[in-house]
Formats: C-alpha cells, sequence, structure tokens
C-alpha cells in the first residue's frame, strides 16, 4: 500500500522536491533539535547526543504521524467541500487515497502510539507532550474545517503547537517559555505572516510582498533587536545563536537566488 509509512505521505504532497525536504530539515528539525538539546540538564540525564537523537527522532515521528493524519483529513474529507481543491498528487494516486484514508490514519495513529511507548520506556515524562499532541489534533481540525481569512489564525495557532511540542517533551518548564518564544520569533511568526500572502485571502499585501525579501529584512530586524536584548543580558544564547544562523542563512539566499534567476 502506498504512502503507509511514517513521512511517506506528508514529503509526497508538502514536500516532494528535494529543496523542499532540506528546507523541512534546516526550519523545522535542525531548529527544534537544537532548542531541545540546549537544555543541559535533559542533555546529562541522556548520557550522550546518540540517545538524545534516538529520543529526539521517536518524539518528532510521534509528532508527524499526528500532522500526516491532519493531512489526510484535509486531502481527502475537507477537499470533498471545497469547488476547487487542491490536489496534490497525480489522480490515480490520489484515488487511492482517498479510498485507503481510514487505514493510513490507522497505521499513522499506531506509529504515534508506538513511539509514545518506547519513549516511556525510556522514562520520558510524557503528560505535556501528550497534552501538546492532543491540542496540536485540535488546532489542525479547526484549520480543516475553518475556511475564509479565519484560517490565518488557525494557521497560526496550528504553526504555533508545531514548534511547541517536541520543548514540551525535552527540556524542563523552566526552560519552555525562552524556548517558545524564542521559536515563535524565530519561525512561527514569519511563516505566518507569509501564509497571509496566498491568493485566497486576497489581502492588500499580497503582490507586494516577496518571500525571499521578506525574510531577508524580517530576520535583520530580529537581530537588531535580540542583538540589544544580548548587550542587556536578557537573550538566551539559544535565541542569540539562532537569530544570528537564520540571519546569514537568509541573506544568502536573498542574494543569490536573483543573481541565480538572472542567468
Amino acid at each position: 500500500m502506498p504512502y503507509l509509512l511514517p513521512y511517506s505521505y506528508g514529503f509526497a504532497t508538502r514536500a516532494p522536491r528535494p529543496h523542499d525536504k532540506l528546507s523541512f530539515g534546516l526550519i523545522f528539525v535542525l531548529p527544534i533539535g537544537f532548542v531541545c538539546w540546549s537544555g543541559q540538564t535533559v542533555f546529562e540525564a541522556f548520557h550522550g547526543f546518540a540517545r538524545f537523537t534516538l529520543l529526539f527522532l521517536l518524539g518528532m515521528t510521534a509528532q508527524y504521524s499526528l500532522y500526516e493524519i491532519g493531512y489526510l483529513q484535509n486531502d481527502v474529507y475537507t477537499a470533498r467541500q471545497e469547488r476547487n481543491p487542491t490536489i496534490r498528487l497525480p489522480r490515480s494516486q490520489y484515488a487511492i487515497v482517498c479510498d485507503r484514508a481510514p487505514a493510513l490514519m490507522a497505521a499513522r495513529l499506531a506509529v504515534l502510539i508506538t513511539c509514545l511507548a518506547a519513549l516511556a520506556a525510556f522514562g520520558m515524562t510524557l503528560r505535556p507532550f501528550c497534552c501538546a499532541l492532543i491540542l496540536l489534533s485540535v488546532c489542525f481540525a479547526l484549520h480543516n474545517v475553518v475556511r475564509g481569512r479565519e484560517n490565518v489564525a488557525t494557521y497560526l495557532a496550528l504553526c504555533t503547537m508545531k514548534y511547541t511540542c517536541l520543548p514540551l517533551l525535552f527540556l524542563p518548564a523552566a526552560a519552555i517559555p525562552s524556548a517558545v518564544a524564542t521559536l515563535f520569533f524565530a519561525f512561527v511568526l514569519p511563516r505566518s505572516i507569509e501564509h497571509t500572502s496566498k491568493p485566497k485571502y486576497a489581502f492588500p499585501w499580497q503582490q507586494a510582498l516577496r518571500h525571499d525579501r521578506f525574510r531577508f529584512f524580517y530576520y535583520s530586524f530580529l537581530l537588531i533587536i535580540v542583538f540589544l536584548l544580548q548587550i542587556a543580558k536578557i537573550a538566551t544564547p539559544t535565541l542569540w545563536t539562532i537569530t544570528v544562523g537564520f540571519w546569514m542563512y537568509r541573506a544568502i539566499c536573498f542574494i543569490a537566488i536573483p543573481a541565480f534567476d538572472k542567468k
């Protein structure tokens, strides 16, 4: 059965090209992994990076399996209510997915339960993570049901939970607020602003919001703010590292992409 394995459906429909998968790693896996690893007490408890990596992959697979259930619900059931639904697969593959959607979602649920059981066997505290996953599924359900400009708010909530679940699994309670704030301003907020530029919302700034230019200037502004916070000894090392790193990444993209397009 196609798309039975975890990640297979999400990558096929949301990250089909190599650079889409690279982007997934750079703006989701890498920063969240770094934030989770930055909790020194957790790192010491794991007795090494390899053990942390295994637990992080289990947690991420659990979360992404739930996310893929949301993707399937959107593509199969929500699409039936739309006049011009977005079909992200060839028609023959899409027909198979529609026919076997319950089985595909059940497979993701089985993977989710298996990953949670494995995390529990390693002694991880699951209650905050499980509560976050439940809230994530609620946000995804609302995002699939609500239509119109209200989707901007549901996308913001969904994206916030997407970046919040794993820190709740790995970090001590005292480190959660700064970690969530770091991920919110570094990733959730700019991605949500970019989301408003979709044609279906018809906002006045739709045509003017060029993503590469916006990302460069957003991270430049964020870098200034974080630099001032660093001087005031308020910014955490994690916030400073992520901001500087992604400012450099967006600056390279801002310069390189127009140069590449001219060739």
